[in-house]
């Protein structure tokens, strides 16, 4: 196995592309990062790079110093390509030892406990001890990847503000869950989730109307009804 397009597009959009370095100051310690979220050999006076070259180095720098780090698990009965994308997102982010034996995440891996270790996943969403709203949905969406079936439409071809649509409704979803159920939510919360789901209605109504026959807007259609079908 190997990260494929969906763990790409994953990692690309979550991290952000930069032509030129700069300081993470989230990171602990700060570190310089250019491309993909590239630290490896960045510096201040890294010279710039293009969007082609940031997306080479990711796929080389993966093969190279990451892609062991999922070796154990592509032997394991269950384990698919959607698990292997979503956990190539993971360790590019918090790094290979993130899915190591001693891990919870890596322990119920190697169970073949694959729900555990999506939740687990979750954990995974602070800096400094603090929970980071940009790590938490970065989270839920890989977690989202590795439990989607091989084959089943998902969210790859989804532009930015539907992802950062559907990831809202998600996480009021998980809020309503939590309460017992969308009759336990407050008003504010209720609004939210109605008005995520009204957009993705009318984007669903618009992609459709425009040309449906087309692939990646039948892939975006799909993946939109399913995540209004995921929140109730």
């Amino acid at each position: 196995m190997h990260v494929t397009h969906a763990g790409l597009v994953e990692i690309e959009s979550s991290e952000g592309f930069s032509s030129t370095p700069y300081l993470d100051r989230v990171a602990r310690p700060p570190v310089w990062t250019q491309g993909f979220g590239e630290t490896k050999n960045i510096g201040p006076n890294s010279r710039p790079m293009t969007r082609a070259e940031a997306e080479k180095r990711l796929t080389t720098r993966f093969g190279e110093d990451y892609a062991w780090a999922l070796a154990p698990f592509c032997e394991l009965e269950g384990f698919n390509q959607n698990m292997y994308d979503a956990l190539a997102s993971f360790i590019w982010n918090c790094g290979p030892g993130a899915v190591g034996p001693d891990t919870t995440i890596g322990k119920r891996l190697r169970a073949r406990d694959w729900a555990g270790g999506a939740d687990a996943l979750l954990a995974w969403n602070k800096c400094g001890g603090r929970p980071v709203e940009g790590l938490t949905m970065r989270r839920q969406r890989e977690r989202r990847l590795f439990l989607t079936p091989v084959g089943h439409p998902n969210g790859y071809y989804l532009t930015k503000w539907e992802r950062q649509t559907v990831d809202l409704l998600d996480q009021e979803r998980r809020i309503a869950a939590r309460n017992g159920g969308w009759d336990k939510v407050d008003s504010a919360h209720l609004k939210k989730a109605s008005r995520a789901k009204a957009d993705l209605r009318k984007r669903v109504a618009l992609l459709a109307h425009e040309d449906a026959a087309k692939l990646h807007r039948r892939q975006r259609i799909a993946a939109l009804r399913d995540a209004l079908a995921s929140a109730g």
